[in-house]
């Protein structure tokens, strides 16, 4: 029997996003394979210096600026699909189903499906963090995390700030998990706040700007022509819009939507929900970090599905010997 007869799974992957990244992610997955590797070499050679010295054996401060997170996160991602690919044997379009990606993790799935060639996409994140950089400056604002509640209890306590300033949800995550982006004078005020509307925990996200908010419409018009030089292709399996919550139809739609999403609200929980009406056997995270495995386990807990993180070697090695 070969790999494909025996792979029979509805696996829906997913791709971390910004936060998820930390000093050693993807340097075991280096020494043990040879694509994984060879794809870090390519995103430094794409980017004209060695990003992955900064990953692998860097200081977790200079990692978190979004010029140097973006792309490593990227760089995981896809280093764990090529290992995947190359130990099944097998395209993504036979691993997967479908796929989606939290944010800058939408480029990272477009990519596993083919949309991108890799030096192109990490270009184009090279001038995405840029362009977000420059459109908020480091200290203009920031972002928090907002847990165990839901976006209505959140959206009036917005409402109800009487400083001047922006304040904005930028990601309904789902689970009770609500993102904000506000500028830095207005943190504060939310975190004091939280008590007020019976939230509990509420944390300021290690990123350096308050991305999917209206302070990065700068950054979405610089996008716009970045994108229309690009070349892209179909994707092989349907990638979820961060956005529409849909998947891509047209090569138009898919440029159009990544240059909204910048400014936009990231509807994980509606696209998740999507999901979950599939009725997939597994949702598999690929790349740094349990985010987005956590919050599909708070989801769904009822349902006859397995959510899993491959990220390093022994992520890999598991997923094979259950599946293979």
């Amino acid at each position: 029997m070969d790999a494909l007869q025996k792979f029979e799974r509805f696996i829906i992957l997913l791709f971390p996003g910004q936060g998820a990244q930390q000093v050693g992610m993807g340097k075991e997955l280096s020494l043990a394979f040879t694509e994984a590797k060879e794809l870090f070499e390519e995103v430094d050679d794409a980017l004209s210096y060695r990003l992955s010295s900064l990953m692998f054996d860097g200081e977790q401060e200079q990692l978190n600026l979004t010029i140097h997170a973006q792309p490593a996160i990227f760089a995981v991602s896809l280093a764990v699909l090529k290992v995947l690919e190359r130990q099944t044997g097998l395209s993504i379009d036979k691993i997967a189903k479908a796929s989606a990606g939290h944010s800058l993790g939408e480029y990272s799935a477009l990519t596993a499906a083919g949309t991108f060639v890799v030096g192109d996409a990490i270009r184009v994140l090279k001038s995405r963090a840029e362009a977000m950089q420059k459109a908020a400056p480091i200290g203009r604002g920031g972002m928090v995390a907002v847990l165990d509640t839901d976006v209505e209890i959140v959206q009036r306590m917005i409402d109800e700030i009487d400083d001047i300033g922006v304040c904005e949800i930028a990601n309904d995550n789902g689970a009770g998990q609500v993102v904000l982006s506000c500028e830095l004078h207005l943190i504060e005020r939310i975190l004091d706040r939280t008590a007020k509307y019976g939230i509990r925990k509420a944390i300021r996200l290690p990123v350096t700007g308050p991305f999917h908010s209206s302070l990065m419409l700068p950054a979405a018009r610089d996008m716009d022509l970045v994108l229309s030089q690009v070349e892209m292709y179909i994707p092989k399996i349907p990638v979820h819009s961060n956005v529409s919550t849909k998947g891509y139809h047209t090569l138009e739609e898919v440029r159009a939507l990544l240059v909204q999403q910048i400014h936009s609200k990231v509807r994980w929980r509606e696209t998740m929900e999507l999901f979950v009406k599939m009725e997939p056997t597994h949702f598999i995270e690929i790349g740094p970090g349990r985010i987005l495995t956590n919050i599909a386990k708070k989801m769904f807990p009822n349902h006859n599905l397995e959510c899993i993180n491959i990220s390093t070697p022994s992520g890999v090695e598991d997923f094979l010997t259950k599946h293979f």
